[in-house]
């Protein structure tokens, strides 16, 4: 008896049933400036903000409405203007007085029959405006370079250079000025460029060039002397045909070892307390007047100094006398 009452109730409520929403409308997509990703805009700036909602009973009611701190904030984005947006895309601006570092987050919620659902937030952040500059190139002068002064650009040295381990580069700014190219190479076989990056407040054009390569001649690099390592010492030898100035030390001194003048084919032995000694040779050399532009060789040499010197007896080390032991032990 009961099985037939309960029969006819279930008849009765299953309409009801069908007729509930199985789920709320989805938010497929929301943009700003085309974009799902947090966003960054100057003060005054407009953007566009698009959505698109799938109702799951087109017959139901749907009613869109903006959320977020931006709300009758941003010029745009308020109830009246999102429920008469025209193909679900409305224009925003960013306030005039708005400062670098405010932020305003969007989001969208779309309710059916009562039932809201919200999409994903988006912020916008405010920064400084920007202002666009074109990179001047470098200027190769010979052994020189001129980097030039460009408000809103830097300019740094980038040199690549190998050893047994492999490729390395390494990279220092540099000022507007002349400079050698061995400031920053020490030989024809490493390479340089300068390379150029907007200053902070700037930016490049698409498309612009930042990279200046330097060729490097070998001709910046003259060969005047030759050097080898000798104990506690360097052998210098003149292998020009003109006479030239050498300037010698340890390269973790504060000043020279000495310094002396070497007519062609001389040669000469000095000795030296440094273990990494560095040797200067150059035409009429004067170091506390020398231009950036002197055609000057430096070598670094590496010294023995755990050895003695040919012709040099080594210093005996006193030998410890035999101690009788006392009388009675």
């Amino acid at each position: 008896m009961r099985r037939l009452l309960l029969l006819p109730a279930l008849a009765l409520v299953a309409p009801l049933l069908v007729a509930s929403p199985a789920s709320a409308a989805t938010v497929d997509t929301f943009t700003i400036a085309g974009s799902t990703d947090d966003a960054e805009a100057t003060a005054g700036a407009t953007l566009s903000v698009a959505w698109d909602v799938t109702p799951v009973d087109p017959a139901a009611t749907l009613v869109v409405a903006p959320a977020g701190s931006a709300v009758d904030v941003v010029d745009g984005w308020n109830a009246a203007a999102v429920s008469a947006a025209v193909g679900s895309t409305v224009d925003v601006t960013i306030p005039a007085d708005a400062e670098a570092g405010d932020d305003y987050t969007f989001q969208i919620i779309a309710s059916e029959n009562n039932v809201p659902t919200a999409s994903d937030t988006i912020t916008v952040s405010v920064v400084d405006a920007v202002t666009v500059v074109t990179p001047a190139p470098v200027v190769v002068d010979g052994c020189d370079i001129v980097v030039p002064e460009v408000a809103g650009v830097l300019y740094e040295a980038v040199v690549f250079y190998e050893d047994e381990d492999g490729v390395y580069e390494s990279a220092e700014e540099v000022e507007p000025g002349r400079y050698s190219v061995r400031l920053f190479v020490t030989s024809p076989e490493e390479e340089l460029l300068v390379a150029a990056y907007p200053a902070d407040g700037f930016e490049f054009p698409a498309g612009a060039v930042t990279e200046f390569p330097v060729p490097v001649s070998a001709d910046c690099f003259p060969t005047y002397v030759e050097t080898g390592a000798v104990c506690q010492g360097v052998t210098i030898t003149n292998i020009s045909d003109v006479t030239i100035d050498v300037v010698y030390g340890d390269i973790e001194g504060d000043d020279a070892e000495g310094e002396f003048s070497l007519a062609p084919a001389g040669t000469r032995t000095v000795s030296t307390e440094g273990e990494l000694v560095i040797v200067i040779a150059g035409v009429e050399l004067d170091l506390d007047e020398a231009a950036d532009d002197e055609l000057i060789q430096v070598e670094l040499v590496e010294v023995d100094q755990a050895c003695t010197p040919a012709g040099v007896s080594p210093i005996a080390q006193p030998s410890h006398p035999t101690v009788a032991p006392a009388a009675g032990l």
